[in-house]
């Protein structure tokens, strides 16, 4: 997980990062479940026309806190030796309420496969909704 988050530092609210660890898990197992939400960064890197420079990085980080944002979850994971025993649920409960916490106005998720349900049932359950279809084409490059 570090490696995929690498660089996302500016944009992270540590509240929005849960994990769920067994009790009588060793310290340095990796987490049974986890999720990891942040503030978007949507209107700030349009302010800068997408360049992640010193500006954009002081923006972010004064938007931090800021009432009324939107978040998006980035990654969700369940360790498969403990899938189908509501760890996710209970992660994602902790995120909802921290979300409301911080003054956050709505979650919104990466594309879910539809191969993939359990994870949209976790947020059908929630009261969550589908925003739109996602159609992937392919081009050939001559």
């Amino acid at each position: 997980m570090a490696g995929q988050t690498a660089g996302l530092e500016l944009l992270m609210d540590p509240a929005l990062i849960v994990a769920a660890d067994g009790l009588d898990d060793p310290a340095d197992a990796p987490p049974r479940c986890f999720a990891l939400v942040v503030p978007d960064p949507t209107a700030v890197l349009r302010r800068h026309d997408g360049r992640l420079g010193p500006r954009a990085a002081a923006d972010l980080l004064a938007s931090h806190g800021r009432r009324g944002c939107d978040a998006i979850l980035l990654i969700q994971g369940t360790d498969p030796e403990h899938t189908g025993r509501g760890l996710l649920s209970l992660v994602l409960r902790e995120v909802y309420a921290n979300l409301a916490a911080g003054g956050y106005r709505r979650l919104r998720v990466t594309s879910i496969g539809r191969d993939n349900p359990a994870s949209s049932a976790v947020f059908a359950h929630a009261g969550g909704r589908p925003l739109h279809g996602l159609a992937h084409y392919v081009r050939a490059v001559p």
